[in-house]
């Protein structure tokens, strides 16, 4: 009798290597059973699956049907756990007509390097009708690693309208499955799904402080949730999450900044900022005067201190003019910093946990980059390229990741005079961001303006954010405003200037304005929603969830909850009209990973929901 362990998966059934091989004399007698302990041992290692085959060679044997046998199996570390941590294909909207790679972000939290398998599967969420399903085998994932993988191309052809995506993981001895699986909904379009130009959305919440948006104000993609994170800045902890799809904020856990050991006295201003790393956490300096550092994690919903921007040779701590980006290089993150007030930039590496200093921006007329300064990166088109812009003498440099050196030249910021014919400098509430190779950026300093960088076409501005919203009196861009890109060339800007209006801009291809529009003419604030739904608190401690949601029709909605094994543990009909919310009391739930549905006629949405109580 022979037994061969082999290191296989075993969808292949083809031996990539043969870990064990033994062979063995056995006697067996007429009419019975016999078990064979082979005398050579297998160390089972490393981590990954396997199969075994066992076979018998006898002469004299009539029937070889029943000779041979074959057995997947899996050896698996003490506390295997394999994460699925984002979708990064789809995204929230997809061009129609476009090749799309499915990409899933996967994380090995065990001991010991694991092999696993990756999902995706695309349907029709009306019908259930398959569009797309694909596996792909990790052969081997380290410790505390992370990695994309990548499924075959689909061309998303003509077949527009909401798709749905569910993703999953499975790993031998996984003992966390419930954060193995990702169902979400996706839009393919031609166009993106909101009228070109500015529309104002719903405005950040007052609450809880009562204040309206000043200085110290930010916002920030986080690509996991396709939610933006934004604090409000003016001597508050205020801090949101939105949704872009159900135009609906969330109160989040403010930074506690009275428990810092150094500058718990000051409350986040002026030089406060965040940026997300595309996962979990959010990168925010404290400001107001202080070297404060911090960090938010998404899913926790909790803040924690971080060692403090570095004092510098200039003893200046951060102030206005300060910007962040976060940017990888191989298996590293860094939030780049530039720390505003005089020219000193820096960067963390989030593995070390340490601040590393760069070469100063240049100094250019003065060394100062003052409020409304900022960072842009470009990966499209050099990933090596940084660019920085200084607020009022609008002066624009790149910066060179390869050689972390400055390149000297000037290539002139944004144009001073706009269409309205006036010169204005860019000051307080400049901010940027980036999409499809072009720099979108608001001039700030009490205009309107909106400007378009293009390497080889210069600067082009586009419309004008309008001067009247819902506030009801005439407020341009100013100190509080940051703009970022969402999806798909849409962006979002808070508009500050002691205001919480909350303004999104489409771009299109005839985006430059060829025609000044006439001034002090109220402007039409029109609500686009998107339909979807909210839970929060998400993840949930406390067993009770508020559920909000934006239907395309008024009527009955059922909400659903379901476990991991597709049982329904919790359901309800409400009557509701096209928005609404809705209370789910989950106390008598375990902790884990739960779907929660909503279904208003054929209308259907999922939210993952993590369980902590």
């Amino acid at each position: 009798m022979i037994d061969l362990a082999e290191g296989t998966p075993p969808a292949t059934g083809e031996a990539d290597a043969v870990v064990y091989a033994t062979i063995q004399g056995v006697t067996v007698p007429s009419a019975d059973t016999v078990r064979v302990n082979f005398a050579v041992p297998w160390v089972a290692t490393p981590s990954g699956t396997y199969f075994a085959r066992t076979w018998h060679a006898l002469l004299t044997d009539e029937d070889r049907s029943n000779d041979s046998l074959q057995q997947d199996f899996a050896v698996v570390g003490e506390g295997t756990d394999v994460a699925l941590t984002q979708v990064v294909y789809p995204r929230s909207f997809e061009q129609s007509g476009t090749d799309m790679t499915p990409t899933l972000r996967c994380r090995n939290n065990g001991p010991s390097a694991v092999s696993f398998m990756g999902y995706v599967m695309l349907y029709d969420p009306y019908t259930d009708s398959l569009r797309y399903s694909e596996m792909k085998t990790v052969p081997s994932l380290e410790s505390e690693a992370t990695t994309l993988v990548e499924f075959p191309v689909i061309n998303l052809g003509s077949d527009t309208g909401v798709w749905g995506a569910y993703c999953s993981l499975y790993c031998a001895g996984d003992i966390v499955p419930g954060n193995n699986v990702v169902s979400l909904s996706f839009t393919v379009s031609p166009e993106p799904p909101y009228e070109p130009g500015w529309t104002e959305m719903a405005s950040m919440p007052l609450g809880p402080s009562g204040k309206p948006v000043k200085r110290g104000a930010w916002a920030t993609l986080h690509v996991p949730t396709d939610r933006i994170y934004a604090a409000k800045g003016y001597k508050t902890t205020d801090f949101y999450s939105y949704d872009p799809y159900a135009d609906l904020w969330d109160t989040l856990s403010g930074m506690p900044y009275t428990t810092h050991p150094m500058w718990g006295g000051r409350v986040p201003r002026k030089g406060s900022k965040g940026v997300s790393d595309g996962e979990d956490i959010i990168y925010v300096t404290q400001g107001n005067n202080t070297l404060g550092f911090w960090a938010y994690s998404v899913s926790m919903d909790s803040w924690w201190i971080l060692p403090d921007v570095p004092l510098g040779d200039r003893r200046k701590k951060v102030k206005g003019g300060t910007d962040l980006l976060y940017l990888t290089e191989g298996d590293t993150g860094y939030v780049y910093l530039l720390k505003g007030y005089k020219n000193e930039f820096y960067r963390f590496n989030v593995v070390r946990r340490a601040w590393e200093p760069l070469e100063n921006a240049p100094i250019g007329i003065r060394e100062k980059y003052d409020k409304g300064s900022w960072l842009a990166h470009d990966p499209m088109t050099d990933a090596n390229v940084m660019y920085a812009h200084k607020a009022k003498y609008h002066e624009f440099y790149k910066f060179r990741r390869d050689s972390l050196k400055w390149e000297q030249t000037n290539m002139g910021g944004m144009p001073f005079i706009g269409k309205m014919g006036r010169k204005k400098k860019s000051k307080d509430g400049g901010s940027a961001d980036i999409w499809a190779g072009e720099i979108y950026a608001l001039k700030g300093g009490n205009t309107q303006e909106l400007w378009k960088y293009d390497d080889s076409l210069g600067w082009t501005e586009l419309e004008t954010i309008p001067a009247f919203g819902s506030t009801q009196r005439k407020k341009r861009v100013k100190y509080g405003a940051d703009l970022v890109h969402w999806n798909y060339g849409i962006f979002f800007t808070l508009k500050g200037n002691k205001t919480v209006e909350w303004w999104r801009y489409v771009s299109h291809p005839s985006a430059a304005y060829s025609a000044p529009r006439r001034s002090g003419v109220m402007a039409e604030a029109v609500k686009v929603r998107r339909y979807g739904i909210t839970v929060a608190p998400n993840p949930l401690s406390d067993g009770v969830a508020q559920v909000r949601f934006a239907l395309p029709r008024t009527g009955p909605v059922t909400l659903s909850v379901f476990d991991m094994a597709g049982r329904a543990v919790e359901k309800q009909t409400v009557l509701a009209g096209r928005s609404g919310s809705a209370r789910l009391d989950l106390r008598g739930l375990s902790a884990g990973v739960y779907l929660v549905k909503v279904e208003a006629g054929e209308y259907t949405d999922t939210r993952k929901l993590v369980v902590n109580h």
